[in-house]
């Protein structure tokens, strides 16, 4: 295929010379590209072939055909989409796993459940706040700071009796309080 490189700069002559190139070369890319990626790959790596062309024929330095640059065009682009595509498979087979367990993980709570523990956790501090304030300290003591009964007798100044007692009170004041529905 005959080019005049001294007329490239004409958008015109451009224009016509990426039309009978593309038109002369079209089919063999398009067979190159399809024999080593599949016919679907094949096409859009040859599309881009062409585009690459359109890009930058104007700085491509005349000697070798058209044809070779396209060709070696192809080829590297093929390289590259096969390394994209084996890429792509290691990473499905990496986190493939993880996310079939995502997926798969148990159900979901059905849907009201969300609505049943907030309704739950606002009749718990509700019925917080009618108990002793001795009564709820000892509560937060044991269940929040995990404190033992021992170490909550000797910060309140108790006997560890008295500190059971008022634990075991509190917890039975709290689960009635519970039971008592919202309004308590």
């Amino acid at each position: 295929m005959a080019i005049d490189w001294q007329r490239l700069a004409d958008d015109d002559y451009y224009a016509d010379v990426c039309t009978r190139v593309y038109e002369a070369c079209q089919r063999g890319i398009l067979r190159y590209c399809a024999a080593r990626l599949g016919d679907a790959l094949g096409a859009e790596v040859m599309q881009e072939v062409f585009l690459t062309m359109v890009k930058t024929l104007r700085t491509y330095r005349p000697g070798p055909p058209v044809e070779g640059w396209l060709y070696g065009m192809a080829k590297q682009k093929c390289q590259q989409a096969l390394r994209n595509r084996t890429r792509r498979q290691d990473i499905a087979t990496a986190f493939g796993k993880d996310i079939q367990q995502q997926v798969h993980a148990e159900p979901s709570s059905p849907p009201g459940a969300g609505l049943e523990a907030r309704e739950r956790a606002t009749r718990l501090a509700t019925s917080l706040t009618k108990l002793p304030e001795l009564e709820r300290i000892v509560l937060h003591w044991h269940f929040h700071r995990d404190l033992s009964v021992a170490e909550s007798a000797e910060a309140l100044g108790m006997s560890e009796a008295a500190v059971r007692k008022r634990l075991q009170r509190a917890l039975r004041r709290l689960k009635e309080l519970m039971d008592d529905g919202p309004t308590g």
